[in-house]
């Protein structure tokens, strides 16, 4: 869910491993370079899906994406993945559909609130794989990550525009 530079590249990863992919976004045409893979409405991708992974930014018409309704649509045998934002999920009903066996289990490196009360129940549930947002807190990725920090902060100081992929809205700001 999210067809964007970060959702074309799980896909091409998971693709490497033999596994086939279906996308939803609510821009229904991909980029031209991306990955071969189908596109279906939200309900079909998670009636379809045996793996669920969100993608996507978070706003007001994304809060709670994922909520009762589109956890009853997805198979019992079904895993959902969220390393984009915690508030893509409705984690009450998340935390429901997992205590009832409804999907197979939940990886979040996201939550919401970030971080949990430490008595939150998704900590708690043998059917969740719960990280402290920190999946990219390998070294690589961190100096990856200072080095186009300072690329972009250099091109925008001397006129330019960044080099590395932005969203395009906070360009226009």
């Amino acid at each position: 869910v999210g067809f964007g530079r970060i959702g074309q590249e799980v896909t091409r990863r998971v693709q490497a491993v033999g596994m086939k992919t279906i996308w939803y976004d609510v821009f229904d045409t991909p980029h031209p370079d991306a990955p071969e893979s189908e596109y279906k409405s939200l309900p079909d991708l998670l009636a379809d899906s045996d793996y669920v992974s969100l993608h996507t930014n978070l706003d007001e018409s994304s809060r709670h994406l994922i909520g009762a309704p589109e956890l009853e649509q997805m198979k019992e045998t079904a895993y959902l993945i969220n390393t984009a934002r915690g508030g893509l999920i409705d984690q009450a009903a998340l935390v429901s559909a997992l205590q009832q066996g409804q999907i197979a289990g939940a990886g979040l490196d996201v939550l919401d609130p970030e971080p949990p009360a430490a008595d939150d129940p998704i900590l708690s549930l043998p059917n969740a794989l719960v990280l402290p947002h920190i999946g990219t807190a390998t070294e690589e990725t961190r100096r990856m990550m200072r080095e186009l920090a300072v690329e972009n902060l250099l091109a925008v100081l001397g006129g330019g525009r960044p080099p590395a992929p932005v969203n395009p809205e906070v360009l226009e700001r």
